[in-house]
């Protein structure tokens, strides 16, 4: 059995720049540890961007169009795992298994400036008199018919608008279970991983399956 844990916080000596910046440069914040069941940069603080159903209404069911991992200035980790009895042959062949639970968290960084754009309307042309069809962008509590003249009404140009959501910053814990398999090959070793993330934040990347060169837990 093998139990590890490591942590880290990184405190600023001044002040951010401006509003909606944090004093810790992205290239210096951490990303957190690898976690089984998690993919790379899985967790943490993040921007995604949903796209707008109408005037008002985000869909939140929708896959993300845009998801860009932010790093923070603190983390935490801990790992138990536990290999299984072994026979001879699988010794021989250099395989141990084992089963795992990893947990752990990254947080703590300044909530960014989001972009929200509802998109833009459109008013259909006047093929008799000539005229092009008419555009007019949204800003958050507009809708189209507050643009409606003489001419017609305007509706919604369908997937013009996207809101950014600020998610998974958090201390709370993210957690998997699963089994893997060291195997010290001819090539040199080699690790299979088989994790289920069972407890996650809105926002997280899973990952079911890992596949690791030269790596050991």
């Amino acid at each position: 059995m093998s139990i590890h844990g490591e942590g880290g916080y990184i405190h600023p000596l001044q002040d951010a720049e401006e509003e909606g910046q944090d004093p810790i440069r992205i290239s210096d914040r951490f990303f957190g540890p690898t976690m089984r069941g998690f993919d790379i940069r899985g967790i943490g603080p993040r921007i995604v961007r949903l796209p707008y159903l109408d005037e008002t209404t985000v869909d939140e069911e929708a896959d993300f169009i845009f998801s860009d991992a932010l790093g923070g200035r603190a983390y935490y980790m801990g790992r138990l795992e536990v290999e299984f009895p072994t026979n001879s042959t699988l010794k021989n062949l250099g395989l141990r298994p084992s089963a795992f639970v990893d947990v752990g968290s990254v947080w703590k960084l300044t909530k960014p400036d989001l972009l929200n754009n509802p998109g833009a309307c459109s008013q259909p042309d006047n093929a008799d008199e000539g005229t092009a069809p008419q555009v007019e962008d949204l800003t958050p509590g507009e809708v189209c018919s507050d643009f409606n003249n003489a001419d017609g009404a305007f509706t919604y140009i369908p997937n013009s608008g996207a809101k950014e959501f600020f998610l998974g910053n958090s201390v709370k814990p993210r957690l998997s279970i699963g089994v893997g398999v060291n195997w010290v090959s001819p090539f040199g070793p080699l690790r299979i991983d088989i994790a289920k993330a069972l407890l996650k934040q809105k926002g997280d990347e899973t990952k079911l399956f890992s596949f690791n060169v030269g790596t050991q837990f």
